[in-house]
């Protein structure tokens, strides 16, 4: 699986709404870290994050958020793929519920 394919899901997974109230909390600080990263480093795929946000289920969204974000060099990123990977990973620990595996190809 391409590295930006999982950043996507992670950032399709985290504007998704959900999450109960008691974990939500939880999972919106990991996704804020991982909007912040994104949106602060490249700062060319803010319109795609805006999108993705807005459809977080349309997967054109997400393969646009992770071609655009391969054309950035996010690829080789390794913090950011740290935040992707631990937001999913919260939201499979805090509400398993949520399909946040099921977003991944």
């Amino acid at each position: 699986m391409e590295p930006v394919t999982m950043v996507a899901a992670a950032v399709a997974i985290g504007a998704s709404e959900g999450a109960r109230d008691t974990t939500k909390k939880v999972i919106s600080d990991a996704y804020t870290a991982l909007r912040n990263w994104i949106t602060n480093k490249y700062v060319s795929v803010s319109a795609e994050i805006s999108g993705l946000e807005a459809e977080p289920d349309e997967e054109l969204r997400r393969a646009l958020l992770a071609k655009k974000l391969a054309a950035a060099g996010a690829s080789e990123d390794t913090e950011l793929l740290e935040l992707a990977q631990m937001l999913l990973e919260t939201v499979e620990q805090q509400e398993p519920s949520l399909p946040a595996r099921s977003v991944l190809p």
